[in-house]
């Protein structure tokens, strides 16, 4: 299913992202209540618990690697952001015989 990335956090942190998406990875962890983290654009320790702790609650493997679903958790978590829905009702079209 298409999501979308709203803070563009790219690759999987720490494996191959930039250091620009480590730096809005903690702002948002900051913006989840984690406000004693060190704003640098290293992916620390203290960035792999916390990202532990919110892969355990949500079931996930707690490895602290931030891809795809762990990011989609996070922004689950800042509740700032909307949520994809999938919908029973059919688009509607306007225009054109059928």
């Amino acid at each position: 299913m298409p999501w979308n990335n709203f803070l563009h956090l790219a690759g999987t942190i720490p494996r191959d992202a930039p250091p620009e998406s480590v730096l809005n990875l903690k702002m948002l962890l900051r913006e989840l209540g984690h406000g004693d983290i060190a704003m640098t654009p290293d992916y620390d320790g203290q960035c792999v618990e916390i990202v532990k702790g919110i892969q355990r609650k949500y079931g996930l493997t707690p490895d602290g690697k931030v891809g795809p679903l762990t990011k989609i958790i996070l922004y689950r978590e800042a509740r700032r952001y909307p949520m994809p829905q999938i919908s029973t009702q059919a688009p509607v079209r306007s225009g054109g015989a059928t």
